[in-house]
This record gives C-alpha cells, structure tokens and sequence, in this order.
C-alpha cells in the first residue's frame, strides 16, 4: 500500500471541507500512515499460515479475505421524485440544504 504525502493530508482536508495548518498536516500524516499501514498488514496476512500455525484445518473456520474492489454498482436507479418528497428545503438554485453539523 503505498504511503501517502503531506500534499495528500491537505487533499484529504479539502474533500472534507476542513482547513488544517501544517502543524496538524503533520500530525495527521503520521496518524493515517500508521493507520494504512496496519491496513496493509490485514490485508496481506496469510490466514493459511495463520490456521497452520494454531493447528486449525484450513476450511475449518471459513477464514476468506473481505478485502474488495470498489466497483460501484450499476444497477441502482433512483427515482428523483421520490427522493425529492423527502427533501425539506432547497436553496434558490435547486440545491438540498442540510443542517450544519460542522463548527470552524
């Protein structure tokens, strides 16, 4: 897996609408590289190994990897009039105003 950058932490900031300084870029980096790194570990365990070693039979517990593939699917339709029943106020150019939950 691979490492993320400083620039990374300030893209991540930005998609989720947060400012951050450098002194909490830096924080965060070593943060969510030790984060991705103890992913990184999970997924590439070898569970053979694993049940081997604590004298398990290998389909005796059903161990699969649940790592997968983000492919979004394309079956799922929505129904714009529906969804719309449940909106409770829009803004003047057809946007859905939600709450704020967030205080800077």
């Amino acid at each position: 897996m691979k490492n993320l950058e400083t620039a990374d932490i300030f893209t991540l900031a930005n998609l989720s609408k947060i400012e951050i300084d450098e002194t909490e870029a830096a924080l965060l980096f070593g943060d969510v590289n030790n984060i991705l790194g103890y992913v990184s570990l999970i997924v590439n365990a070898d569970i053979d190994e694993m049940a081997k070693s604590a004298g398990i039979e290998k389909d005796a517990y059903n161990f699969v990897s649940v790592a997968r593939e983000d492919n979004p699917r394309a079956e799922i339709e929505f129904d714009r009039n529906i969804i719309m029943q449940n909106v409770r106020d829009l803004s003047s150019d057809n946007f859905v105003k939600v709450s704020k939950v967030i205080d800077k």
